[in-house]
């Protein structure tokens, strides 16, 4: 499995069966995928995106290419999880961390978007094996969280 950062707020998650890109932004270049995760919704932009075969925007349950995907709202804010190459993966904005910190299950990588501050105890209760931050405020939360 491969994360990579397309923008500050854009990335991709590539296994070995599937590709998913998370919040395209218009800037962008041309991007190939199997899926498209929206976690805000806010500029993001089709146009950029090909061979996409859905658009996972709201809750339910999703499979793409083997992957099983698990949206769930919990307190008006979405939550995915992701089984990806055996491994499972949190996906969601750091707004919804307090929301929802105590209704997960353990998760060996969390990727989270920064859009607020972000609680280093709730991180910590989360357990990840790995934390990945990106968005206009990762730096400042890397720091809180101790980590250049």
């Amino acid at each position: 499995m491969e994360v990579a950062l397309l923008d500050k707020t854009s990335l991709k998650i590539k296994s070995k069966h599937a590709d998913f890109v998370v919040d395209p932004f218009e800037k962008l270049a041309k991007i190939s995928t199997d899926a498209v995760i929206l976690l805000s919704g806010i500029n993001t932009d089709l146009s950029k995106v090909t061979d996409y075969r859905v658009v996972i925007k709201s809750p339910g349950e999703y499979e793409v290419g083997g992957i099983k995907i698990s949206a769930i709202d919990m307190e008006g804010s979405t939550v995915y999880g992701l089984t990806v190459d055996n491994v499972d993966i949190l996906l969601t904005k750091t707004s919804s961390i307090p929301k929802v910190s105590e209704k997960l299950k353990e998760y060996q990588i969390a990727i989270f978007n920064v859009d607020s501050e972000i609680n280093q105890t709730v991180v910590t209760a989360l357990e990840p094996k790995v934390v990945i931050l990106y968005g206009e405020k990762a730096t400042e939360a890397a720091k809180t969280l101790g980590k250049e």
